[in-house]
C-alpha cells in the first residue's frame, strides 16, 4: 500500500470552529464561553485589587502615618508604584478590549456585526438570545456535532 493511500496516515483539516485566538475578532462564541470569559475578565480585575489590598495598601498606610515625606523603604514605593500602575491603568484597559473583542464575536454568533455590542441596551438582549445554528455570515457553527460517523463505521446498505 502506497503512503497516499494509507488512510491510517491521514490527518484531518484543522476545525473552522476551534479557537483561534482570543484577541482576535474573527469567529464566534456561544453564550457559556461568553460569560466565562466575562467572568474571568472580571475575576482578574476583583483579584489583583485584592492583591493591591492586602499587600500594599497596609504599608502605604504606615508610610502616611509617619508624615509621608522621607521613604524609608524605597524598593517598597518602587514597587508599589510600578503595582498600581498595572493595576489601574494596563490590567483595566487590557480587560476592557478584552471583552469588546468576546463581546464582538457573541454578536457574530447571533449574524449580527460586532458594532452591536457597543449599543447600551441592545447589546445585553442579543447577548442573552441563542445564536444561530449552523453556518451563518461569520463562520461556522462553535458548538461541537454531536454525531460523527466515520467512513469505516458505515453500514454497506445492499
Amino acid at each position: 500500500m502506497e503512503k497516499a493511500q494509507n488512510i491510517y496516515k491521514y490527518k484531518t483539516p484543522k476545525s473552522g470552529n476551534d479557537e483561534v485566538s482570543y484577541f482576535l475578532t474573527k469567529g464566534r462564541v456561544r453564550r457559556r464561553s461568553f460569560f466565562l470569559r466575562l467572568f474571568f475578565a472580571i475575576s482578574l480585575l476583583i483579584i489583583s485589587n485584592f492583591i493591591m489590598g492586602f499587600y500594599a495598601f497596609p504599608e502605604y498606610l504606615r508610610w502616611l502615618e509617619i508624615g509621608g515625606g522621607e521613604v524609608r523603604n524605597k524598593t517598597f514605593l518602587i514597587t508599589y508604584n510600578i503595582f498600581e500602575v498595572f493595576n489601574n491603568i494596563i490590567l483595566p484597559v487590557l480587560s476592557i478590549i478584552f471583552v469588546l473583542i468576546q463581546g464582538a464575536k457573541r454578536m457574530h454568533d447571533t449574524n449580527k456585526s460586532g458594532w452591536y455590542f457597543l449599543l447600551p441596551v441592545y447589546n445585553i438582549l442579543i447577548t442573552f438570545i441563542p445564536g444561530t445554528n449552523g453556518q451563518n455570515n461569520y463562520g461556522i457553527d462553535p458548538r461541537p456535532q454531536k454525531v460523527v460517523q466515520y467512513f469505516d463505521q458505515m453500514k454497506n446498505k445492499k
